[in-house]
């Protein structure tokens, strides 16, 4: 993959990061708390492809995306550790 199809991925993936937040926020307001919850997961875990699209990385499944992130990024002191727990306690959140 070339590298500006990288970036253009990675844009979209936080576009579309940002837009689940908001839904995440209005969710929130209205008192849908369940709601809420599964939409800032999935804000987060966008947000968490982005940053690997940059990489050309990608995963099927969530827990890969999220060791990889983890690992790569949160471990090596890139992200700060309360990114990578606060990701860890809204996925457990959300099952």
């Amino acid at each position: 993959m070339l590298e500006e199809n990288c970036i253009s991925l990675a844009k979209y993936r936080m576009e579309t990061s940002m837009e689940t937040l908001n839904v995440a926020r209005e969710c929130l307001e209205n008192k849908h708390f369940k709601d809420s919850i599964n939409r800032a997961y999935y804000a987060s875990f966008y947000a968490a492809r982005a940053v690997l699209a940059l990489e050309r990385v990608d995963f099927k499944r969530h827990k890969d995306v999220i060791a990889y992130f983890n690992k790569n990024y949160v471990a090596t002191g890139i992200f700060d550790r309360e990114i990578g727990r606060n990701l860890a306690r809204l996925k457990q959140k959300r099952e």
